[in-house]
């Protein structure tokens, strides 16, 4: 959660109330009602302030509500949401944003109880959304990408080559709706697994620590605490660190990351299969090499990502003319598509044959 935290602080910018008193008339206002996880935008912007010249719209955001009436959107980070802490009444042209990056079973219940057309927009980050917030994605190479922002087929082997280990995991969140703990009980009866985190008694709790681990290992199993539509954290984004990533359930990811760039537990008929394969590939790195094709398409890091869902926040703020959810539970949880025990309840769903045609 701390990850998330830092990196939407650092991807969203809070402009200073001082500006907002100069051109009040000239400039839409986004007001943050609500903290997020705890902390407010303004303490942190104030320490970390972020340049918006990158994105054609230009916008008022704070977190100061005596704006409230001026503010065009309003965003209620729904994990921080109290329902008797809320606007009366959107004026006209006013949209209230449903803003999470949580799954639906890790949202809390604050935002039933308000009525459930309150929220007008969605910032989620699911693909379906008024405002796509990922928590990252691949950035394709062009004419103008630079030497430095794409790994060379030699720097890939290299890291390969350095790698003596078979399978890492890092967790926190010890019993998941996904069940993902059950699947890892039997998958390291084949297969050795180093678990790293609050879990255990192994701890790994700095960035020096995780990426000297990452580049030990060949695989990390990114399984999420929830099998929700589009639910895809940073742990499958360990991907640009060049490792190859396992998850759990592959539907989630076919249309928005290459196919063959992971592996996923449903491609394989039980545990022992998949660790079967894993072993395979950890003798045979040219197989195993396979899995970075991606590298050759994609840079190593999202460059662009910095501006992209505060802007687009503030084309809506420019643009929007109407807006409205009927029913947020029905959208964010039914919609959400999510699946219960799926770690202990797997069956394969697709053949090898199928992933890479």
């Amino acid at each position: 959660m701390i990850l998330y935290l830092l990196y939407w602080f650092e991807y969203v910018p809070l402009i200073n109330n001082d500006h907002f008193s100069r051109s009040p008339n000239e400039i839409p206002v986004i007001l943050y009602w609500t903290a997020t996880f705890g902390t407010y935008f303004h303490d942190y912007i104030k320490k970390n302030p972020i340049d918006q010249s990158d994105c054609p719209y230009k916008c008022i955001f704070t977190d100061n509500r005596s704006s409230t009436e001026k503010a065009k959107l309003v965003i209620f980070h729904v994990r921080d949401l109290n329902e008797t802490d809320i606007p009366t009444k959107a004026r006209k042209g006013q949209f209230h944003v449903f803003y999470n990056m949580e799954s639906p079973y890790h949202t809390g219940i604050a935002y039933k109880r308000v009525p459930r057309n309150f929220f007008d927009l969605s910032m989620t980050y699911r693909m379906d959304s008024d405002v796509l917030v990922a928590y990252d994605r691949f950035d394709a190479i062009d004419n103008e990408t630079t030497k430095e922002e794409v790994w060379s087929w030699g720097e890939v082997q290299a890291k390969v080559q350095a790698k003596s280990k078979h399978v890492l995991q890092l967790v926190s969140n010890c019993h998941t709706p996904s069940k993902r703990e059950a699947y890892v009980e039997r998958l390291k009866r084949y297969i050795k697994i180093t678990i790293l985190g609050q879990c255990t008694h192994r701890a790994c709790n700095h960035a020096t620590c995780e990426q000297k681990e990452i580049d030990n290992h060949l695989f990390y199993l990114a399984f999420e605490n929830s099998i929700c539509k589009d639910y895809i954290t940073e742990k499958f984004w360990q991907i640009k660190n060049l490792i190859v990533p396992i998850v759990l359930d592959r539907k989630i990811y076919k249309d928005i990351v290459p196919v063959d760039s992971f592996i996923a537990t449903n491609d394989f008929d039980s545990p022992s299969d998949l660790a079967r394969y894993l072993t395979l590939l950890a003798a045979n790195r040219t197989e195993y090499l396979k899995y970075f094709n991606w590298t050759r398409s994609y840079k190593k890091q999202n460059v662009n990502r910095r501006i992209s869902s505060y802007c687009e926040l503030c084309k809506i703020a420019h643009t929007r003319k109407r807006a409205g959810i009927p029913d947020i539970t029905n959208w964010w949880e039914k919609q959400g598509e999510c699946q219960t025990n799926f770690g202990m309840h797997h069956q394969s769903t697709v053949t090898r044959r199928e992933v890479y045609n």
